[in-house]
């Protein structure tokens, strides 16, 4: 695994985690277990995929994919996150640039399919 790559899927874990301990700071309802248990299952994919288990491959394709369409038009505002908006920005954020980095290693970046395959 590239150094970028590395780099980009532990600030990923760590921004979903994050955003898993801030998301029963400003939900409401159910929405105070599901999302982080969302985060957290996504963290698991992550983790899956590192490890190169086969069938990670192509849910982080989607995960990364729609984290990061997902995170552009709904970004947080102020009237939904309150005082916790400029941390929920900077995490979005954050998510945004590392999953685009990790969907631009997967779909174009041929060493990390390589890598990817080599252990099975």
């Amino acid at each position: 695994m590239s150094q970028y790559l590395r780099a980009s899927f532990f600030i990923y874990i760590a921004t979903l985690i994050a955003q898993a301990a801030l998301a029963p700071f400003y939900e409401t309802g159910i929405w105070r277990v599901v999302t982080p248990a969302l985060c957290l299952s996504f963290v698991a994919i992550a983790l899956s995929f590192i490890r190169r288990k086969q069938r990670a491959w192509p849910y982080m394709l989607w995960v990364s994919f729609f984290g990061i369409l997902i995170n552009a038009f709904f970004f947080p505002t102020s009237e939904y996150y309150g005082r916790y908006t400029v941390i929920a920005q900077a995490l979005s954020a954050v998510e945004i640039g590392t999953c685009a980095v990790v969907l631009w290693s997967i779909l174009r970046h041929q060493a990390t399919k390589r890598w990817f395959t080599a252990a099975q």
